[in-house]
């Protein structure tokens, strides 16, 4: 498991657990062109995070909270959306993609939902931007 949080500077803090990538709120970035890959659990915990590239996930990504957004979302994983957090994509989700809900306050918005092939769970009224 990885934990994405916001670096206090371009190198990580000292690591807490096995899991921490990074400590600290600064938003997170990743370029244009660039391919995130998760095979595994990746968790963004209290952190603005930023791909401007493309994420490929085969594992699961969960926002606890955070604010994450996606150009596109590849693979055949899951990404959960936990209480008072938000996700964004906005281009492409694929077919083997399921985005979930985890609390009432979760919050997804689609730029363009007829890209959208993948599968999304537990949602109510007011959760779709």
């Amino acid at each position: 498991m990885a934990v994405v949080a916001g670096c206090g500077s371009r190198h990580c803090l000292p690591k807490p657990d096995p899991g921490r990538l990074c400590s600290g709120i600064p938003p997170r970035r990743f370029a244009s062109g660039t391919v995130l890959t998760n095979t595994s659990t990746l968790t963004v915990v209290d952190t603005i995070l930023t791909d401007s590239g493309s994420v490929l996930n085969n594992g699961t990504i969960v926002v606890d909270p955070s604010t994450v957004t996606l150009a596109s979302l590849t693979g055949t994983g899951q990404a959960l959306i936990d209480a008072g957090s938000a996700l964004a994509v906005l281009g492409a989700v694929a077919p083997g993609e399921t985005i979930g809900f985890a609390a009432a306050t979760s919050l997804l918005s689609l730029e363009h939902p007829i890209q959208v092939q993948g599968t999304i769970r537990g949602f109510g009224s007011g959760d779709l931007d």
